[in-house]
């Protein structure tokens, strides 16, 4: 029961910060990724750090792709190797 708790607080956790991101401008995003690249680079990246950058990735992913899909392509990519580490 104690771990159903915690992965609904975790989920309920992730959707706020998404929706965080979602409301952010480019700038304060790029901001955003810039200070999550900074922890990374201080501490080893615990499970929190490599969600909330995912969740970060994601809302660029969704915002390039109207711009353009090479771009959000690439950042795909890089997705995909943060969610490897998560595994």
């Amino acid at each position: 029961m104690e771990n159903k708790v915690l992965k609904f607080k975790n989920y309920k956790k992730q959707l706020e910060k998404k929706d965080y991101y979602k409301v952010l401008s480019y700038n304060q995003l790029i901001n955003e990724a810039h200070e999550a690249l900074n922890k990374m680079g201080r501490e080893d990246a615990d499970n929190e750090l490599l969600t909330d950058t995912r969740l970060l990735l994601l809302e660029f992913i969704a915002r390039l792709d109207k711009i353009s899909t090479s771009y959000s392509k690439s950042i795909y990519s890089l997705k995909g190797k943060i969610e490897d580490l998560l595994k």
